[in-house]
């Protein structure tokens, strides 16, 4: 017999299904694993209570032909008959998450933390992109979710949707087929999943040809360590660095820190070519101006709020779609905005 938390929860579930649907969030929500990932959307959305303590939560859900989650060091404590509750209560989305598997349910406990977007990404690439999801909430009550081809996050008041860093790839390297695309592939990996859930901004120019690194350090090397931004555990560092820096951040063609801080310059024509942009502010003015005068030069914008663009030549050649409910559903990837100047 269905009671009345039973009818309560599937309405709430059906409106928060037609929510996602008219945000446009490209979630797939069909078939019986579409089912519990939007419960778990549901749960973290309107977690337990306790003593006026909103908590953090998190739940992985995997297809049926996932790696073992052993591959990764996570212990997996398996779900005894009516403890559901309890694991769910004992998912922190740290280093424990509510695990979904084949219809059963346990706990996985990873070896290290993976509260942070950029670790969550890096397990959804170990398990497959096709084959895993997650949804996670922080303390402050902001709700992601790790879907198939997009995350999509619930900052308590509107959804906001972006593309995984590898579709910012695939749009830069069509601009650019010329580009390393190990570099591409790091600095994005940063931009969109390390830098941009920070609350703070930052420009990247990857000089492509050492002459240009040469000209834009020659005034102003700092004494700053040489990091590649393909090793992983450089993003961390950096982006603290970057969250205290004016100025911009210049990569090496191998995509490695050359210097910090420094204010790029722009001729008469980048000037006349490309105006202020009120919705954008400075940052993208310089950064597009710098890169309409260098064409050896890419240039990544990461503003304050989140979104991450991406300038060539003074065109925008990637491009986040904040969100969805404010600019219409479009026909899906949205990262290769291509326009040139005025």
């Amino acid at each position: 017999m269905t009671t009345d938390r039973e009818r309560f929860l599937t309405r709430r579930r059906a409106r928060l299904r037609q929510e996602i649907g008219d945000a446009g969030l490209r979630l797939r929500l069909e078939g019986r694993v579409g089912e519990a990932l939007l419960e778990e959307l549901d749960y973290a959305r309107f977690p337990p209570v306790h003593e006026g303590d909103f908590p953090a939560y998190g739940a992985v859900l995997l297809g049926p032909t996932a790696p073992p989650p052993e591959g990764v060091g996570a212990v997996v404590h398996q779900a005894a008959p009516g403890s559901e509750q309890v694991l769910r209560l004992m998912a922190d989305g740290r280093q424990a998450f509510f695990l979904r598997r084949a219809g059963r349910s346990a706990l996985m406990v990873l070896p290290t933390p993976h509260d942070r977007e950029g670790e969550l990404v890096r397990l959804r690439a170990y398990f497959g992109t096709g084959r895993f999801a997650a949804v996670h909430r922080i303390p402050g009550g902001v709700v992601r979710v790790f879907g198939r081809s997009a995350l999509a996050v619930w900052d308590g008041g509107h959804w906001w949707q972006k593309p995984y860093a590898g579709s910012y790839a695939r749009a830069v390297l069509r601009a650019v087929p010329g580009a390393s695309p190990e570099a591409a592939a790091a600095i994005l990996e940063f931009c969109v999943h390390t830098m941009s859930p920070s609350p703070a901004g930052a420009t990247l120019v990857w000089a492509m040809e050492q002459a240009l690194v040469d000209e834009l350090c020659a005034a102003c090397r700092r004494p700053i360590p040489t990091i590649s931004l393909e090793d992983w555990a450089n993003h961390a560092p950096l982006r603290q660095l970057l969250a205290q820096t004016d100025g911009a951040a210049v990569l090496s063609p191998a995509g490695e820190l050359m210097d910090i801080g420094v204010f790029l310059q722009a001729s008469a024509e980048a000037f006349a070519a490309i105006p202020m942009e009120p919705e954008r502010g400075t940052r993208h003015a310089s950064a597009r101006r710098f890169s309409f005068d260098h064409g050896a030069a890419l240039v990544f914008v990461v503003s304050q709020d989140g979104p991450v663009t991406v300038y060539y030549r003074g065109t925008v050649v990637a491009s986040i779609r904040s969100r969805p409910e404010d600019e219409g559903h479009g026909d899906g990837d949205d990262t290769a905005r291509r326009r040139g100047p005025p």
